[in-house]
């Protein structure tokens, strides 16, 4: 369980630096949008996976 909490931060921090990229022009905005989906579904897996967890 604590793998998959620091797990969930690390994830939190990696969506924020994503949402920032458009803006600094760092990638083209459907990359952007395809790593935010992406990051937002492992996100939801992550969070199910520890609430599995806490619930067993």
């Amino acid at each position: 369980m604590p793998l998959l909490c620091k797990a969930r931060i690390k994830i939190e921090v990696l969506k924020r630096l994503i949402r920032m990229t458009p803006d600094l022009n760092i990638i083209q905005i459907q990359k952007y949008v395809e790593l935010e989906s992406e990051l937002q579904e492992i996100s939801k897996m992550t969070n199910g996976w520890i609430k599995y967890l806490h619930n067993s």
